[in-house]
């Protein structure tokens, strides 16, 4: 009989999406030569909360979820997002990446806009 074993294979670790992120905005901040400061502002999470909730279940167990909210930068107003329970702690990672996205969506249609209303564009 032929031995169907399959063979040992390695897969590559898959990338942080968080800092794949921040090496991204790490570039584009050196090709702006953007302030320091403000560079590391956009780098970071204004605030993250992580939240354990225990819940019984209907069979009597009690299972444990994990939550959490993070929010980039309040400057232009209010941020977006709720608070997200998910059993993959690489969710976290995703969910800062995607309110980075979509602080930085906001603040750019902001100023689209503030620049169509001043008249500065067409």
């Amino acid at each position: 009989m032929a031995n169907t074993a399959m063979p040992d294979v390695k897969l590559a670790p898959s990338p942080n999406p968080f800092r794949v992120a921040q090496q991204q905005l790490d570039e584009a901040a050196e090709l702006l030569e953007l302030d320091t400061a403000i560079h590391q502002l956009l780098r970071w999470p204004l605030r993250e909360l992580h939240v354990t909730l225990p819940v019984r279940m209907d069979d009597g167990r009690t299972k444990i979820f994990h939550g959490f909210r993070v929010q980039y930068n309040d400057a232009r107003g209010p941020t977006k997002g709720g608070i997200r329970f998910h059993a993959v702690h690489n969710a976290a990672q995703e969910h800062k990446v995607h309110n980075r996205l979509a602080a930085y969506l906001v603040a750019v249609s902001r100023v689209a806009e503030a620049v169509k209303l001043r008249g500065w564009v067409g």
